[in-house]
């Protein structure tokens, strides 16, 4: 259970440091890294629900 908090936890740290990074470039270049990254969030939910 802790193990996956902790993933949890880097998560969204990356996930709040990939977004920040996203955000200072251009728009057409974030929407689609925006996109990219919601869609590899989905396959990385199964992961973090199998580690617990």
């Amino acid at each position: 259970m802790t193990k996956t908090l902790i993933t949890l936890l880097i998560s969204i740290l990356l996930g709040t440091i990939y977004i920040g990074g996203i955000l200072e470039s251009e728009t057409s270049v974030s929407e689609l890294t925006i996109e990219q990254y919601i869609n590899n969030s989905r396959y990385n939910m199964p992961l973090v629900s199998l580690s617990k």
